[in-house]
């Protein structure tokens, strides 16, 4: 049976995951939101049960801190797969569905969710983690490569940690970009100006760490013992900038012993970035 697919919640993901399966031909049947936003072609229906009742699998994509309110709010029944999208929590917030008998799983898209066109770009090969039983992560598994996506099972009670790692290379990334971009200001450079430098870089490392790990990939004055670059660096950064600097500089020459760096090399370096 084809699934009449729904969605609690209009926002980034869910907006995208229906307009998605929309156009690869999905039934998606419904939809509802609290701010009473629309996605294009989809239904939109006054209440949460009234697409409880026109649809089998029911997406609850509202943001994370109501997820378990929202589904707590509704009558689930046995016909039903109760499916959220948030990627550090676990089912027990799905438990009043449970109770009520029907299927519960997760599906999280590993990706940075922009506008609906551009995110179903990017979800292209990206991973999509599952949760929940096999016929569950079944019909999951083949919702994400509708989409072009890779799906990959995680085993249960470990959301947050894997939500965690990914702050990383999501937030964190982000984060490192804008700290690099503001220290450009004092070169007289605008931010735009020094993104659009930046950005090449880091898509540049990227794809050498995908091709041959992090490891391999490492560059700069670390992964060569450099340490009298490093120490013009420290001298260099404002004061703000050099606690993060030291933090990440560390765990860069734990690659760069991996990688080879002799160590006597490391220790001064080690030396010189946990020195005040």
């Amino acid at each position: 049976m084809t699934p009449r697919i729904g969605f609690l919640g209009a926002g980034r993901v869910g907006t995208t995951l229906a307009l998605g399966w929309r156009r690869v031909g999905r039934d998606v049947r419904a939809a509802w939101s609290r701010s009473g936003r629309k996605i294009s072609d989809v239904e939109c229906l006054p209440a949460p049960q009234d697409v409880l009742d026109a649809c089998d699998v029911v997406f609850v994509t509202v943001a994370d801190a109501a997820v378990e309110s929202t589904a707590s709010a509704v009558t689930w029944s046995d016909r039903h797969l109760a499916v959220h999208c948030a990627g550090a929590l676990d089912l027990d917030v799905l438990e009043a569905a449970r109770r009520a008998g029907a299927k519960v799983a997760s599906l999280h898209p590993l990706q940075t969710f922009a506008d609906p066109d551009t995110t179903l770009t990017t979800l292209r090969g990206a991973a999509f983690t599952i949760e929940g039983d096999d016929e569950s992560a079944a019909l999951l598994s083949t919702l994400a490569s509708d989409l072009g996506g890779r799906s990959l099972r995680l085993p249960a009670g470990h959301r947050a940690l894997y939500h965690a790692s990914a702050q990383y290379v999501g937030a964190f990334l982000t984060t490192l970009l804008r700290e690099s971009a503001f220290l450009w200001r004092a070169l007289g450079v605008s931010e735009r100006d020094a993104l659009a430098a930046l950005v090449p870089l880091a898509v540049g490392t990227l794809r050498s760490a995908e091709a041959v790990g992090p490891v391999g990939a490492l560059a700069g004055p670390l992964a060569r013992g450099d340490a009298p670059t490093v120490e013009r660096h420290l001298a260099a950064l404002p004061e703000a900038h050099l606690d993060l600097y030291r933090a990440l500089s560390l765990r860069a020459l734990e690659l760069a012993r991996e990688r080879g760096l002799q160590d006597d090399v490391a220790a001064r370096l080690f030396a010189l970035l946990e020195s005040p």
